[in-house]
This record gives C-alpha cells, structure tokens and sequence, in this order.
C-alpha cells in the first residue's frame, strides 16, 4: 500500500482528533489552553476558540480542585511525563462532568515545564451508575433488614409458643418428680451415711498413721538412747514397762523398735531423711558431712534391715519398715 503523503496524514490526524467523544487540551506552562477540540462544547460550555487562553484549572470542580493541584505539582517536582487523575468538571451552565484524564509532560533542555497535552473520558454515566448501584444496594440491604426484623418476630413468637408448650411439659413431669422424691430422698440419705463412714475409716488410719510417725520420729529414738544410758533399776524397768505398753497404742510398734534399735544416732537421722525424699547431697549439707559419708552410713543400713544384694529402693523399704 502507498505510503500517503505528509499532508494527508496530518488531515486525517487533525480530523480524528477533532472529532472524538474526549475530550483533548494542549495548555502551557501557566496552565493556560493552548489548544481544545470541539468536545469542549459539550464539557466546558464554550468554543474551543474561546477556550484558548483561559487557565485549565477554572473549569475544575470546586471540591476536586485543591487535589488536582496538589497532584499536578507533585508529578512535576518528580519530572514525571506520563500522568493520570480523575476529577469533576463544570460546564458554564452548572453541569458536572466525572472525567479520567491521561496526560504527557513535556520539558524543555532546562526541565521546566515546556506544555502539557491530556486527554480526558467522560465516566460520567460510570460515576452515576455506581450511585444508582449504591442506592439499590442500600435499598436491598434495607429490605434485607426489614424482612429479618419481620422472620425475627415470627421466630419470638414461635419461641414463646415453644416455652409455653415447654412450660406444660413441665407440669406433666412434675407430678412425676414428687412420686419419686421419696425414694430419691432415702437414697441420698444412705449415700452419704456411707460417705460419712467411709470418711470415718479413712479419718481413723490417718489419725493411726500419724500416730506412728509421732512414734518413729518423736519416741524411738529417745528411747533407744535410753536403753543405751547406765540406768538404774528402777529406771530399766520403766523403760521396759514403756517399751511393753507401746504395742497397745499402735499394732507394729516393737517390730519399729527392734528396727530402730539396730542404728546408731546418725543412721536413725539419715534414715529418717531419706524417709523424707532426701538425696544424698541434700542429707550431706544439712547433716554438714560429706557425701561419702553419707553414702557409707546407706549402705551400713541397707545391711542392717536385709537389703544390701538387692535392687530395691531403700526409701521404699524404710517406708515400708520404718
């Protein structure tokens, strides 16, 4: 196809820009037009011949025209060339228009501002739908709520008819209750007579337990060392009238005693405080001996109540014993 001729090319463009629905500017570094097209009746109200001249920003809604020059100064102090925004503008007879604009910058060799071409869309009819859109939205949304409000009284009416109903039953079952309340009664009666005597039997090997602790820990190894002392007679047979009445108070006393009889004072100490859950280090610093020792004296008493070969505990056997 034959290229056409420079002249012919520059027509064509002239029309096409002339003659579509945007709106195209040219304005200069003052913002002031340059050139309009002929959209500028329609969004402006005037001529394009009387257009030029005139500053681009009058023509922008009031409410938008702080932004758009906020806007326009930060893409210049940023050299930006390619731009884009969105704003209203008035036509002289009051008319708004939403536009989208996009925009080239053009600077001089000094980066100032040389003129600015733009072309705007009208989304106008965009804008007003998304309005109308809103405004059934929130009809709907209005509609929504009444019809809730409305199943929401059904639903407490249907409630209450359930409580009534519910109430009824209830009633009905009442008489039922009182026929085996009687019954219920007597069986809670014997449930906690046995309870209390459960808790009797439990009251009573606690109290006979915490008798034989007392003994082990606050008697034996008193009267050990007593029966260790140079007596007299009279305090020999005291002692051995003690020694005898013991079992009366607590079944396995003489069967503590004799254990008890076989350590000396520090086993009878380190004993008792591996009763207690001693480790061996803890037994050592409160006794303020070493750990050897203290070692040497749990052998000594694993011999002494038969445990030295075998793998058992020696907590659990003086537990056991003791």
């Amino acid at each position: 196809m034959p290229e056409s001729p420079p002249g012919m090319r520059k027509i064509r463009f002239h029309e096409f820009i002339e003659f579509t629905d945007d709106l195209v500017t040219q304005v200069d570094n003052k913002g002031r037009f340059l050139y309009v097209n002929q959209s500028a009746e329609k969004i402006f109200g005037l001529t394009p011949a009387d257009c030029l001249g005139l500053a681009a920003f009058d023509f922008i809604h009031p409410d938008d025209r702080e932004r758009t020059i906020q806007s326009f100064n930060g893409w210049l102090s940023a050299k930006q060339q390619s731009v884009s925004i969105e704003n209203r503008q008035v036509n002289k007879d009051g008319t708004i228009f939403h536009m989208h604009w996009r925009s080239v910058i053009h600077y001089d060799r000094q980066g100032e501002i040389s003129y600015i071409n733009g072309i705007a869309r009208d989304i106008t009819e965009l804008r007003d739908a998304e309005k109308e859109l809103q405004r059934l939205k929130g009809g709907l949304e209005r509609l929504v709520e009444e019809r809730t409000k409305t199943l929401d009284a059904i639903v407490s009416r249907l409630e209450q008819e359930i409580v009534e109903h519910q109430n009824t039953s209830k009633l009905l079952r009442q008489r039922d209750r009182d026929l085996r309340f009687h019954a219920e009664s007597l069986e809670e009666s014997n449930a906690a007579m046995r309870a209390l005597l459960k808790r009797r039997d439990l009251d009573k090997a606690e109290f006979i337990e915490d008798v034989r602790a007392n003994l082990r820990n606050m008697v034996f190894p008193y009267l050990l060392k007593l029966q260790k002392t140079n007596l007299t007679e009279n305090q020999k047979c005291y002692v051995q009238r003690l020694e005898s009445s013991l079992p009366a108070i607590t079944g396995n006393c003489s069967g503590l005693l004799s254990v008890f009889s076989r350590f000396t004072p520090t086993e009878l100490q380190v004993a008792n405080l591996i009763r207690q859950g001693q480790t061996s280090k803890e037994i050592a610093s409160l006794l303020e001996v070493s750990t050897r020792t203290v070692e040497t004296h749990r052998n000594n008493i694993r011999k002494k109540i038969g445990i030295q070969n075998k793998k058992e505990s020696l907590r659990s056997a003086l537990l056991s014993s003791l």
